[in-house]
Parts: C-alpha cells; sequence; structure tokens
C-alpha cells in the first residue's frame, strides 16, 4: 500500500472534522447572537442567598439594572443564562476594545477599565457630562454657571452649557418619576460603567474566564467605589439611568425608568463596602 493510497483515507477524516468543527462553531455563535435579541426582562429576579456577603450584596446591587435586562437575579453573582448566550454577550460587550484581540484579552481590558486603576475616569464619550456634574459638585448648584464659564474656553463654554440644561432637564425627569427626591441631583455619572464593570464580571465568570473570587473582587469594589461616590440608592441608580435619559433614543430610558422603581421597591443592601470612606464631596 502507496503513501497516495493510504493519504486520502487519513486527509478524509481530517477535513470532515474540520469542516464539522466549523459549522458547529458558526451555529453556536449565531444561537447566541440570536438569543441577544430578546427583548429586555421588565422584572428583576431575585433567589435565596444562604452565603449573604454584605460587600457583594451591594456590588451586585450596583449591576441590578444590567442583570435585570439580561434576565438575570440581581442578587447572586453566578449568572444563570447558558455559556452560549454569555459568549456572543461577551463579544457584543467588548468588540470596541480591540477587534483583533481575543475576546477573555478584551474582556479583562475593559474591566480594569471600568473597575481596576481608572475606575474613577469617566470614559470619553461621557466627559462632558460629567466635567459638568464635577462642576456643580465643587462650586454648589448657584455658582454652577460661572463655575463653567470660569473653567471652559470659549468654544468649550455653549457645549457645557447645553449639556447643562440638558442634565437639568433629565434629574426634573427623574425626580417626576420618584427616581430621585426633591433637591436630589447626581454627582457624576460613574455608576453607569460600574454597572457595566458588575456584569462583564458576572459574564467572565459565567464563560470561565475568572475564578469566582476573582469575579466577586471586582463585583465588590464596585461596591466599595459606589459607597464613596454616592449619599443613597436612589441618587446611584439615577446616575445610572442619566447616560439613557441624555441620548436621543428614549427606548433604553423608558425602560430603566420602569424597572428602576421596581427596583426600588425591594430591601436594598448597605451603600458602599465597611472600608468605604462616606460619600465623596
Amino acid at each position: 500500500m502507496t503513501l497516495e493510497t493510504v493519504l486520502p483515507w487519513i486527509l478524509g477524516p481530517v477535513l470532515a472534522g474540520t469542516v464539522l468543527l466549523w459549522v458547529y462553531g458558526t451555529a453556536y455563535r449565531m444561537l447566541g447572537r440570536r438569543s441577544l435579541r430578546r427583548p429586555p426582562a421588565e422584572e428583576p429576579r431575585w433567589e435565596d442567598d444562604p452565603s449573604y456577603d454584605p460587600e457583594l450584596a451591594a456590588g451586585l446591587a450596583v449591576g441590578a439594572l444590567r442583570a435585570t435586562r439580561a434576565g438575570e437575579p440581581v442578587n447572586v453573582l453566578p449568572r444563570r443564562c447558558s455559556r452560549r448566550h454569555a459568549w456572543a454577550e461577551a463579544e457584543r460587550l467588548v468588540k470596541a476594545e480591540d477587534p483583533d484581540m481575543p475576546v477573555e484579552d478584551n474582556l479583562r481590558a475593559a474591566l480594569w477599565a471600568v473597575l481596576g486603576g481608572t475606575a474613577e475616569v469617566v470614559r470619553p464619550a461621557l466627559s462632558a457630562v460629567e466635567e459638568v456634574l464635577r462642576r456643580r459638585e465643587l462650586a454648589g448648584p448657584d455658582l454652577w454657571r460661572h463655575a463653567l464659564d470660569e473653567s471652559a474656553s470659549p468654544a468649550q463654554r455653549s457645549l457645557l452649557h447645553q449639556v447643562a440644561d440638558a442634565v437639568e432637564r433629565a434629574e426634573a425627569e427623574l425626580r417626576g418619576r420618584g427616581v430621585l427626591d426633591p433637591g436630589e441631583r447626581v454627582p457624576s455619572v460613574l455608576a453607569a460603567q460600574w454597572a457595566d464593570g458588575v456584569h462583564l464580571a458576572r459574564t467572565g465568570l459565567r464563560i470561565g474566564m475568572m475564578s469566582g473570587t476573582a469575579a466577586a473582587t471586582h463585583v465588590r469594589r464596585a461596591g466599595a467605589l459606589a459607597g464613596r461616590w454616592y449619599p443613597s440608592w436612589r441618587v446611584l441608580r439615577a446616575a445610572v439611568l442619566l447616560p439613557d435619559l441624555l441620548s436621543v433614543d428614549r427606548s433604553a430610558a423608558e425602560w430603566g425608568l420602569r424597572v428602576t422603581t421596581r427596583l426600588a421597591a425591594a430591601r436594598e443592601p448597605v451603600l458602599g463596602a465597611p472600608e468605604a470612606d462616606g460619600h465623596r464631596r
């Protein structure tokens, strides 16, 4: 028996297996992406948790809106969706980091950006909003507009005042819908990216990219940061909603306003981990 006669018997199964693996992988990804097109859940879910951890509970509460949207329980660390769905979601969440890098590396980079060394640096897309809010925190609401004029160049002043107008309208709506109490204001939109970070950590755990200990560490970090920056869960929830309220597309904002009222009816953990140093001024 010569090599020419044996080779097809060897290569045939190898090529067939390669094709089957490719077909299976493509179908796996397509089914995962299809599952992402389901409408967002409207009712928050809770599960019994016999091993209650107050620091972990605070971090999970930061990501409660993201968990509800994904149809996940809001008060436990592991996600309940299929691994296929979690992979598809991970690809969607971190595809903007670096298209040429593996999903795992992109997810680690995204987590470091929102809950690591740059956790208190707002993303560029929200930098103008954050600038306006922090100026108000420093100067107070009465001198806020004057502070914007003094801190910005002539070219930036118009933009910052437009953002300030939009923030005031959004906060008025949040008060009107019962999310904020009268007189309450949002000090920062950092909570929106910490909420993303909590969801990323839970997703990383589900796809096997990180251990339960590592995921829990990131989630606890979100709870500790929240305790430093926000005086109440009401204000934190408003901060998570604010970017959607400022968006042209109102669908995410309307969904968030509906679900937030249901989350507010639940018993909430203490805001911030024990090592938190109180609301940041």
